[in-house]
C-alpha cells in the first residue's frame, strides 16, 4: 500500500517530454513528510489510460491520487477544481493517432465532476512555500477529465 499516487502522462503532441511524468517517476518508492509515494507513468492513449489508472489504484490501495498534467503555456502549477465530462481533442490527437470531437467520458456521468478537496488552502499554502499556483477550472478535454471520477 501507498499513501500517495502520484500520477503523470508520457509525452504527447509538439511535447518530447512531459514533467509531470518525470516528477511522477522520479518520486516513486520516497517517502514524503511521512507519506509513501507511488509514482506512476499513465499513457496518453483515451482507452488505456483510465484502465491504467485503475490498475495503478487495485496495485498501490492509495490514500490519495494526485494526477499531474502538463497543460503547455501555463507558468503556474494549477489546482484543477472541474473536471468536465468531455473529451475533444482539438487537432492534438493521442498516442495512437485518435481524435475525438464532443464525446462524452461517461455517458451516464453528470457534466461536470467537482474536486472535493480544499483547493483554496492548498493553493495559499503552495503560495506560502513559494510554490507559483493558481486555481484552474478548465483541466482541458484531452485525457486528463475522466480522472475526476475516481472514488
Amino acid at each position: 500500500m501507498s499513501d500517495v499516487l502520484l500520477t503523470g502522462y508520457e509525452p504527447f503532441g509538439e511535447f518530447e517530454t512531459n514533467p509531470a511524468r518525470r516528477l511522477a517517476t522520479r518520486l516513486d518508492g520516497t517517502e514524503i513528510g511521512g507519506a509513501s509515494v507511488a509514482g506512476v507513468e499513465l499513457p496518453v492513449v483515451f482507452d488505456r489510460a483510465s484502465s491504467r489508472l485503475e490498475e495503478a489504484v487495485g496495485e498501490h490501495d492509495p490514500e490519495i491520487v494526485c494526477a499531474l498534467g502538463l497543460a503547455g503555456g501555463r507558468s503556474t502549477l494549477s489546482l484543477e477544481r472541474v473536471g468536465i465530462n468531455l473529451r475533444d481533442t482539438r487537432g492534438v490527437a493521442d498516442n495512437e493517432d485518435r481524435e475525438v470531437v464532443d464525446e462524452r467520458v461517461a455517458a451516464d456521468g453528470p457534466d461536470a465532476y467537482f474536486a472535493t478537496l480544499p483547493c483554496r488552502e492548498m493553493k495559499a499554502a503552495m503560495c506560502d512555500a513559494g510554490v507559483p499556483t493558481r486555481l484552474s477550472t478548465d483541466a482541458g478535454t484531452h485525457c486528463s477529465d475522466f480522472l475526476p471520477r475516481l472514488k
